[in-house]
């Protein structure tokens, strides 16, 4: 595949010609037609996990390869509720403390509904006059992304997701193109702009109606939660985390035993993993 041209850094999308104008439409006709069967593929999921592989399948077939469904409220390297981005990114996400500044997560805080290439973010940041200490972690994020060859992410924001923590979550559905250059990446996403949507929309709406009650059922446990994000935060066993806390080891496994139910795993070690997973470790 050619090298990604680093350097194109011009707008998004020029006057459309009526090649792209066609396919745009067309796509559209075909969306309306199909939505039924779009929407029972996802629906079938039985599982976070499940749903995850039944949109990158979708997104495949469209060409890309991974996404993340994000909250304003977390940082999302520990906290996505749905993601296919590589471990080591998220970890290198996560310990330099990245999300802290994150441009993307301000956007959706301020409320804004329109689709946004994260490179017009870096456009901004980098013919800017100002280099603080904020645009320099955000150039930071652009190259961590750039290390796993993702040249640009598309970010859909969604609407608001009820039912976790008990309050109301805004959230951002990103879409990646993992060795795409950026203008290959725009091209094709200007073309599958209306089905996007549809997606990031579908995606919610099925994680929130199905999935989504885990997080509420462990908001209203804060015991095993807490026990689970001890272990997380310090890098500890169970029994270490209950010297930690103050606990015996007896309610320990208690605390531990309402945590894999919730989640519905049997491991420690995979109930740490989803609390992280699914957003509901909060490392900061």
């Amino acid at each position: 595949m050619q090298q990604p041209n680093q350097e194109n850094n011009g707008p998004v999308s020029a006057a459309p010609n009526p090649d792209t104008v066609n396919a745009g439409t067309d796509l559209t006709l075909d969306i309306l037609i199909n939505q039924i069967a779009f929407i029972r593929t996802l629906t079938g999921a039985t599982s976070s996990d499940d749903l995850v592989h039944r949109v990158t399948a979708v997104l495949n077939d469209f060409g890309f390869s991974d996404f993340s469904l994000a909250s304003q409220s977390y940082n999302p390297a520990c906290g996505v509720l749905l993601t296919t981005l590589p471990e080591e990114l998220l970890a290198a996400y996560r310990i330099r403390r990245l999300g802290q500044h994150d441009l993307v997560l301000d956007y959706l805080k301020a409320g804004n509904r329109e689709p946004l290439y994260h490179s017009r973010m870096i456009r901004v940041i980098e013919h800017s006059p100002l280099r603080t200490y904020s645009f320099l972690q955000n150039l930071a994020i652009r190259d961590l992304y750039r290390e796993f060859q993702f040249y640009d992410q598309y970010l859909i924001p969604v609407q608001t997701l009820r039912g976790v923590r008990n309050g109301e979550e805004n959230l951002i559905f990103t879409v990646l193109g993992k060795g795409q250059r950026q203008e290959e990446f725009q091209q094709l996403t200007h073309k599958r702009r209306p089905i996007l949507r549809l997606l990031a929309d579908a995606v919610v709406h099925i994680y929130d109606s199905k999935f989504s009650h885990r997080h509420t059922r462990l908001a209203r446990n804060p015991k095993p939660l807490l026990l689970l994000t001890t272990m997380a935060k310090h890098d500890l066993t169970l029994t270490q985390a209950a010297r930690r806390l103050c606990i015996s080891i007896d309610t320990a496994n208690k605390h531990m035993a309402m945590a894999k139910k919730i989640l519905g795993t049997h491991s420690q070690a995979n109930a740490v993993y989803l609390a992280l997973k699914q957003g509901l470790i909060d490392f900061n």
